[in-house]
């Protein structure tokens, strides 16, 4: 090779002649003082790292308001003497109000600021247990019936049963339950319309030949063969003399010769 010509060289490998410095151990419990390496030394801040409770607490302070942080800061420390709901055995105690996802006319309150609070009384739970109002019944005041239990001292709107201490039933008539159709129809539009154009007539008059010949057809005996045969040659010659009846003439007598 020439020595004017450009020395050959290999390129080296990425990450060759990185010198990596020693990690110092760090002790469990022993966290003031660290060993120091030759190269640089590690400084570790005197304070020591912050507990669970410390970091819970600040999280509890960002999200929930000021008000209601001695609540669940010590959630185990709670008064026996609490006033509770006659109604709903709730705390006495006013709830924030909290808007929907999608309302954002009102702007949201920082945390410093006390947010609104609805009353107990207003809250879902308490109007939950109150005894609610009913619709009033739907008898009819003007019937005979009501009139006279309601001279008995019955009110349908009072959910009461029947009796003058309101221990009979509640229902003086119980429905029961139709599963045929026997009676529906009778009376209506349908059926006067087939009375003004006698169709109704009509068809009662089918209905009854259809039933003659259905009855008449259970209660035939049965024939043998000479008897089928003997009652076909009846009926021609009753047909052969309704024909002659109707239909013979003396002018056709003798212009056939007969």
């Amino acid at each position: 090779m020439a020595s004017n010509d450009d020395e050959y060289s290999i390129p080296q490998g990425f990450g060759a002649g990185i010198k990596r410095k020693r990690v110092p151990f760090v002790p469990s419990r022993d966290t003031a003082t660290l060993s120091t390496t030759t190269s640089a030394p590690a400084t570790v801040s005197s304070s020591p790292t912050p507990g669970g409770s410390s970091i819970a607490a600040k999280y509890l302070s960002i999200v929930l308001p000021s008000s209601s942080q001695s609540d669940t800061g010590s959630p185990g420390n709670t008064s026996s003497d609490t006033e509770l709901c006659e109604v709903c055995r709730l705390p006495l105690k006013a709830i924030p109000k909290q808007l929907n996802q999608g309302d954002e006319r009102e702007p949201k309150a920082s945390a410093s600021e006390p947010p609104d609070t609805i009353p107990h009384e207003a809250s879902l739970a308490h109007q939950v247990c109150l005894p609610h109002s009913h619709p009033p019944s739907a008898v009819d005041r003007t019937r005979a019936g009501y009139k006279y239990l309601s001279s008995y001292g019955w009110d349908p709107d009072a959910r009461s049963g029947l009796g003058p201490t309101g221990s009979g039933i509640q229902i003086p008539l119980k429905p029961k339950m139709k599963n045929d159709t026997v009676g529906l129809g009778v009376g209506s539009w349908r059926d006067e319309a087939e009375d003004h154009g006698g169709k109704r007539q009509k068809r009662k008059l089918k209905q009854l030949r259809e039933k003659e010949e259905a009855d008449k057809a259970k209660n035939a005996r049965k024939l043998n063969a000479k008897q089928v045969r003997l009652q076909e040659e009846e009926k021609k010659r009753h047909g052969e003399k309704l024909r002659d009846v109707f239909y013979r003439t003396e002018d056709m007598e003798k212009y056939l010769g007969n």
